[in-house]
């Protein structure tokens, strides 16, 4: 006996059917396609309504509408992204390389742009309901309410697309900045504020020779308009003289045979008159002599006061460092 075969069972929808599944289907599609492209683009839903305008006292040398048709531009190009085919939604623009390039370098002028601003415009503070600009972001996610806000929002998503494999090569880029760069501030006050709390071997050789040049002059100008004061010297240079001579006319006279004490007497007053006499006219007629004693005097004064002067300079550097300690 022949097994009998499953009944078969025909399947048949009408047109309508067909046309309605159809219709559900495109419509479902155009959903998917509007709502998840809206919540994919995000915090990247901002655009440009109004005119940007440039600083009333700028020294931008470009008028408004050629600026504003040069940040379309690069917004547009930017906005193109890399694409291999044109669509009617999709146009190319740049290669891959020069769009990251310029990617690379907006958001280095953007970052250099805070730094060169005052804190207090940095803040971004202003509520985005002031703007003139479009932001249309999709219902389903957080909106921030301030610029300052949808900033951070745009730049945590940019870096949420690129964080992977060995992109991240730091955990927070902005307290690695500004950590270096606090640390580089410190070590640089430090190391200047030991510097000019120690001199350096130069600049004591230059206070040095300073201060020898000033004190040379100012020997020089007082011998030469101060009379009384050379006067002093050139007598106490004469009583110096006197002693050398006597001392060793002393010592011939006690080496011949002892005289009589008016004989020794006279001698010595004659010695002395003669020796008055000879040194006032050498000092009178003898100018390189005179030069020499002079040289010879300046030379001493400038020594007494260098080392007042170095003793000075110490006593300076150890009060000073001991203030910058107790300061510090």
């Amino acid at each position: 006996m022949t097994p009998l075969r499953p009944k078969e069972y025909a399947f048949a929808f009408d047109q309508e059917e067909i046309d309605s599944v159809c219709k559900g289907l495109k419509d479902l599609n155009n959903q998917l396609t509007m709502d998840v492209g809206e919540i994919a683009v995000g915090y990247g839903a901002y655009y440009l309504k109004a005119p940007i305008l440039l600083h009333a006292e700028s020294d931008i040398l470009t008028p408004t509408t050629p600026l504003n048709h040069a940040i379309n531009l690069v917004i547009t190009t930017l906005d193109a992204g890399v694409c291999e085919f044109n669509t009617d939604i999709i146009y190319r623009g740049l290669d891959g390389a020069s769009w990251f390039r310029l990617v690379m370098a907006t958001l280095a002028a953007i970052n250099r742009g805070c730094l060169r601003s005052p804190r207090k415009t940095m803040s971004g503070t202003k509520s985005l309901n002031n703007i003139p600009d479009s932001f249309p972001m999709h219902k389903s996610l957080v909106r921030p309410l301030l610029e300052g806000g949808a900033i951070i929002c745009m730049a945590e998503q940019l870096a949420g697309m690129f964080d992977h494999k060995r992109n991240r090569v730091l955990k927070d880029a902005f307290d690695h900045v500004w950590s270096k760069g606090h640390k580089a501030a410190k070590d640089l006050t430090i190391t200047r504020l030991h510097g000019l709390a120690q001199p350096s071997t130069t600049t004591i050789e230059k206070v040095k020779e300073q201060a020898k040049k000033n004190l040379y002059d100012c020997t020089f100008i007082d011998l030469e308009t101060n009379l009384e004061f050379r006067t002093k010297i050139e007598k106490q240079i004469e009583k110096d003289i006197y002693k050398v001579q006597r001392n060793k006319t002393n010592i011939d006279l006690f080496s011949a045979a002892q005289p009589t004490e008016e004989e020794e007497e006279r001698a010595r007053q004659q010695v002395h008159l003669s020796l008055v006499t000879s040194i006032k006219a050498d000092l009178a007629q003898d100018m390189r002599l005179r030069v020499d004693i002079e040289n010879k005097v300046k030379e001493d004064m400038y020594d007494l006061l260098k080392a007042e002067c170095i003793n000075d300079i110490s006593e300076w550097r150890h009060v000073y460092r001991k203030e910058l300690l107790t300061a510090m």
